[in-house]
Parts: C-alpha cells; structure tokens; sequence
C-alpha cells in the first residue's frame, strides 16, 4: 500500500481506508435483489408514479386524437377544427 500511496501521493492511510470499502461493498454489485435504503425507495416509487402519469396523459392525447378523427370520418364535413 504504501508504495501505491507514493505512487499517486495518498496517505497510506486513505488507501487502506478505501481498500477497506471496496471490499465490503464489493459482494453488494453482484447480488441481483440489492436492498434499497428509505431515500432510494422514494425517488423508485416517485419515478414509477411519473413514469404513469405520463402514460396517462399520452393514452389521453393519443385517445383525444383518435376520437378526433373518427368524429371527422364519421361527419360529411368536420366543424370540430379546435380538438
């Protein structure tokens, strides 16, 4: 370690410090179901309720849209520009 330390002018200490963490968080970026603390659950469910909402609005336009046109179809002449 030292001669790392001198290599890229860290304290001993530092690298041994950072060892230590690689080792212990190591085994956690191959476990498949990591476990999520409190914070990351909260933005897991605010992304998945946005990811939603935006699917519900795009269903909604997209719905808006189709129901436009077969309005327009379905008249001989279509008054209904502002949809």
């Amino acid at each position: 370690m030292s001669e790392l330390a001198s290599e890229y002018g860290v304290h001993p200490i530092t690298i041994g410090l950072w060892k230590k963490a690689v080792v212990q968080g190591l085994p956690r970026l191959f476990e498949g179901g990591r476990s999520m603390n409190g914070k990351e659950k909260d933005q897991t469910a605010l992304i998945e309720k946005l990811y939603g909402k935006i699917g519900e609005i795009e269903l909604g336009r997209l719905g808006m849209t189709k129901a436009k046109s077969n309005l327009c179809f379905s008249l001989d002449k279509c008054s209904l520009n502002g949809l």
